[in-house]
């Protein structure tokens, strides 16, 4: 309670695309009562069947959990001592933001390179099919003079033997 009355009031002091929020085991009827009794104005939801705590080791209060902008998990702190601000867990998440921004960047720079490799593969493939294509053209068309060869040498030997017979 004394952490929830100390960070209550201070949504404004967060990052545009960051909310504050509150997971309790309590039933969501008696939620209401208690912001109001305790003056607390950031939004708690109920866990009564604890699937949120189990999911994310819920063992100690209260924990943390930040949520990035996409709605996904950024991190879990159990335990929030004095010395853990609003602005603390603001910097964490802009931090876990700029590392995934980063991998994001590292990833798609990993899949240029790849289709770029790709892309370079096929054009090599294409280039020995061509090669291939052209090879055995060559070698069709050096079996035909072949084969005109042959044919003419047989055609010059049959003349030959017509000039010795005549």
């Amino acid at each position: 309670t004394d952490t929830l009355k100390a960070w209550s009031g201070r949504q404004s002091g967060l990052p545009e695309d960051m909310r504050l929020v509150a997971i309790s085991e309590s039933g969501p009827e008696n939620i209401a009562d208690y912001r109001t009794r305790n003056g607390i104005d950031i939004p708690i939801y109920s866990d009564a069947t604890e699937s949120f705590a189990e999911r994310y080791e819920m063992t100690v209060l209260p924990t943390l959990v930040g949520v990035d902008a996409g709605g996904v998990v950024a991190f879990v702190r159990h335990g929030l001592g004095g010395d853990y601000s609003l602005e603390a867990a603001a910097s964490a998440l802009a931090e876990v933001e700029m590392e995934r921004s980063m991998l994001s960047r590292e990833r798609d720079t990993i899949t240029a390179e790849r289709d770029a490799i790709k892309a370079d593969r096929d054009k090599q493939v294409a280039e020995r099919l061509a090669l291939q294509t052209e090879r055995d053209a060559i070698i069709k068309e050096r079996d035909s003079m072949q084969a005109s060869r042959d044919a003419l040498a047989k055609e010059r030997h049959g003349f030959v033997e017509l000039l010795k017979d005549g």
